[in-house]
């Protein structure tokens, strides 16, 4: 059986002491393979091979996630997580897919609105607004991404930017914006379908 966490995760935490003004590392407990860790307003979320932890700042409780014990969740191998909306998390599993968890239960999506099988979720972004904002590939082999946006249960696919180069990350500003790394290209949204050339590096 997979190997379960222990006690907490592999949070190693820099620390500067007020009166030595020393610096060290702060091992907070050790687990599987880690892969990602996102923080809420309360909470650490440490993404691993073995599943999910949150880890709460205030009293120092932890839950894990897994399959057996979190309906709704697909799997073990956790890529990523970031907070979206007050209240939602989003986790992004190894193998594709993507969960969303509002607090009490765990719902999967595997499908766009356009049909797309979602593989290899990654680049999870929520700006301000909490809306999500995430790159996919159609397939495991495919080597261009796409970038896709969630609003309630629904899944668009936002049009690349480029003509020449394929996506490979995204960002949302304080203003809510879509930035775009393709290439050498960097694109800014104005909305979801009207991205911006902001920077070419080959200018």
């Amino acid at each position: 059986p997979m190997r379960l966490f222990t006690c907490l995760t592999l949070l190693l935490c820099f620390q500067t002491q007020p009166n030595a003004q020393t610096q060290q590392w702060r091992n907070y407990a050790a687990a599987d393979l880690i892969t990602d860790i996102s923080f809420d307003k309360n909470n650490a979320w440490i993404s691993a091979r073995s599943g999910l932890l949150r880890y709460n700042q205030a009293d120092g409780s932890t839950q894990v996630f897994q399959p057996w014990n979190a309906p709704g969740l697909g799997g073990l191998y956790m890529r990523e997580s970031t907070a979206g909306a007050p209240g939602l998390q989003w986790v992004a599993w190894e193998y594709g897919l993507l969960f969303r968890y509002d607090g009490s239960d765990w719902q999967g999506f595997f499908y766009s609105d356009a049909g797309d099988t979602l593989f290899s979720v990654r680049n999870l972004r929520a700006g301000p607004s909490g809306r999500l904002w995430f790159l996919s590939a159609k397939n495991p082999q495919s080597p261009l991404w796409h970038c896709y946006t969630i609003a309630g249960n629904s899944i668009s696919k936002i049009t690349s930017p480029s003509q020449d180069y394929a996506l490979g990350h995204i960002a949302v500003d304080n203003n809510d914006k879509l930035w775009a790394v393709a290439g050498y290209e960097l694109y800014r949204f104005e909305d979801d379908v009207t991205p911006q050339l902001v920077y070419d590096s080959l200018s």
